[in-house]
């Protein structure tokens, strides 16, 4: 069946704003904000190149030659459980990066809200996908479009309009119901207001 114009344009916004994305512009404007010297800047750019961008990318090209499918419609079934190995290798992940910030006894803010609301938000995300299947990229786009709000000001209000931008391409697709769409959002909202809220970050 061939696709429509509306379709192809759905896919491309889906594939540009995808959680893998979303999460690692999240976290370079992050590091981008937060007070640290300039080689300590570097050192994370390069730590999180390696274990957002290339760990995960090895892990989902390994699981997705072997048949497994992390973005289907919603008639797949398979894939709200299936997602979770992808949702776990971000977990451990941004676990990593917390553990190296702690260990270096430097709390660079807003770095560390990042990575804290990040975790919080992926765990409760994987406990609810196991059982239905919520909206990632309803959940990182949201969240990308707080963090931008939160570290760079309110003067970058228009990026609201990411949101129902990416509503629309997963609803076009058939990927999620609106439903799954709200969850996703409140749940980032909820978590990153939380976050930023007990660092006195707002």
């Amino acid at each position: 069946m061939k696709e429509t114009t509306w379709v192809k344009i759905a896919k491309v916004i889906s594939l540009v704003f995808n959680p893998g994305v979303l999460a690692n512009l999240i976290v370079f404007a992050a590091i981008y904000k937060s007070h640290m010297p300039q080689n300590a800047a570097l050192g994370w750019y390069i730590a999180i190149f390696v274990l957002n961008v290339v760990i995960p990318g090895l892990v989902y090209l390994f699981f997705t030659s072997r048949g497994y499918i992390f973005d289907d419609s919603l008639k797949n079934k398979k894939v709200q459980k299936e997602r979770i190995i992808i949702l776990l290798v971000f977990l451990a992940v941004a676990t990593i990066e917390l553990l190296m910030m702690v260990s270096q006894g430097e709390f660079y803010q807003p770095l560390y809200a990042v990575l804290v609301g990040g975790i919080i938000a992926i765990i409760i995300a994987s406990m609810v996908s196991y059982f239905w299947k919520v909206s990632m990229h309803s959940s990182a786009v949201t969240m990308f479009v707080m963090m931008i709000l939160f570290i760079f000001g309110p003067n970058f209000w228009p990026a609201i309009f990411l949101i129902p931008i990416v509503w629309w391409a997963r609803l076009v697709l058939h990927r999620h119901t609106i439903w799954q769409l709200l969850v996703g959002s409140i749940l980032s909202i909820s978590v990153i207001y939380a976050v930023f809220y007990y660092f006195k970050l707002l």
